[in-house]
């Protein structure tokens, strides 16, 4: 997380010492840039948006941030009051600016909203409502394109990550399980345009099961479908993850089997590789409780 702070006198000299730039851009993370809500009073005066990207950019080099986070409404008069007396003023934000320019992309929310809880959930469903154009102006379309490429590129990277412990991995296959397209007693069935995932997904049963599903992808073009359908498997299934076959299992989430962090974070990788917002049942999984989204 790069900001906010003072783009001069804050920002900008941590990457001039040596080594720290090359360090950020070779990070595997994703590299978010949190633009300031105003200009500095001798320092940014005159600036927008733009600017505070390229002055990064130029001083650090490119590849040091994926994507910026910027306020884009008006800030309240008597909030503003004090900054104008300082001969402060809102940044502007022209988001075509930092796409056309330096093919950022650029999420919108208030930064200024004394509710911290409420202005990181807007920002969420605006991404949620980016992924699946819902409210999409047309100008924002690529904008978009370059963040459904970057879900792609999550998910390629996390199913990088090995398979070692049995529990973890038996954490990462419910959540899968609970999200795909259909777990039920009498079959399971999957489907994913991953090829990473469908490479992922038999070890994972392999590992924690020790067999395969009864149909699996003979391409790796297009939908990738994983089939199971015999009830000595998924009944061995249902028992491991601790569920009843008399109930809807897509709506109950053993809470016994995610017991430990490694678990949890298992679970929701899982959850994420078949759902980009499983929002109702896994907000309680990373917070314990209902008022803290996930």
């Amino acid at each position: 997380m790069i900001g906010p702070g003072s783009l001069y006198t804050s920002i900008i000299p941590n990457f001039l010492v040596g080594g720290i730039a090359d360090a950020v851009r070779q990070s595997r993370a994703l590299k978010i840039y949190v633009l300031n809500i105003m200009t500095q009073d001798g320092e940014t005066d005159g600036y927008d948006a733009d600017d505070h990207v390229r002055a990064i950019l130029e001083h650090a080099g490119p590849g040091i941030m994926d994507v910026c986070i910027a306020n884009d409404e008006p800030v309240p008069p008597e909030i503003m009051e004090p900054y104008a007396k300082e001969g402060v003023s809102q940044l502007e934000l022209r988001r075509e600016g930092i796409w056309n320019r330096w093919g950022l992309p650029c999420a919108r929310s208030r930064f200024w909203s004394q509710d911290v809880i409420s202005a990181i959930t807007l920002t969420l469903w605006r991404v949620r409502f980016c992924l699946y154009g819902v409210n999409l102006e047309p100008e924002e379309q690529e904008e978009v394109n370059a963040v459904m490429s970057f879900s792609s590129n999550v998910k390629q990277e996390l199913c990088r990550l090995p398979i070692n412990r049995k529990m973890e991995a038996a954490a990462e296959l419910y959540g899968i399980l609970l999200y795909c397209n259909a777990f039920t007693s009498e079959f399971v069935r999957i489907t994913t345009e991953s090829r990473d995932l469908a490479e992922r997904l038999p070890r994972l049963m392999k590992k924690v099961f020790g067999f395969s599903f009864d149909q699996e992808p003979e391409e790796d073009t297009g939908k990738l479908l994983f089939v199971m359908e015999s009830q000595g498997k998924i009944h061995k299934m249902f028992a491991q993850f601790g569920l009843s076959a008399a109930r809807d299992v897509t709506l109950h989430v053993n809470y016994g089997m995610l017991e430990e962090d490694e678990e949890r974070l298992a679970f929701l990788r899982g959850a994420f590789f078949v759902r980009w917002v499983c929002y109702r049942s896994c907000k309680a999984v990373s917070s314990g409780t209902d008022d803290l989204p996930l």
